[in-house]
């Protein structure tokens, strides 16, 4: 038999555990699925970006810039 399966939030007892000893003193984040981007903006031009640098930007045709014939005022 192979090793035992992980148990959500066990951690090993050799380290230390990273958990904060004072939860309520720390703002939490939910994780949501999905890829996170950073938008540049060069020229008029917008390109989004992972956080490993790769271009996202031919996945997300939908994201434009605001201003003059992409519907915003």
């Amino acid at each position: 038999m192979g090793a035992p399966a992980a148990v959500a939030g066990a951690h090993d007892p050799g380290e230390p555990d990273p958990r904060p000893r004072d939860p309520e003193r720390y703002p939490w984040e939910f994780w949501w699925g999905g890829r996170r981007a950073l938008a540049y903006v060069e020229g008029g031009r917008l390109t989004l970006r992972a956080a490993d640098g790769a271009d996202l930007t031919a996945g997300h045709r939908w994201v434009r810039l605001p201003g003059k014939g992409n519907g915003a005022g």
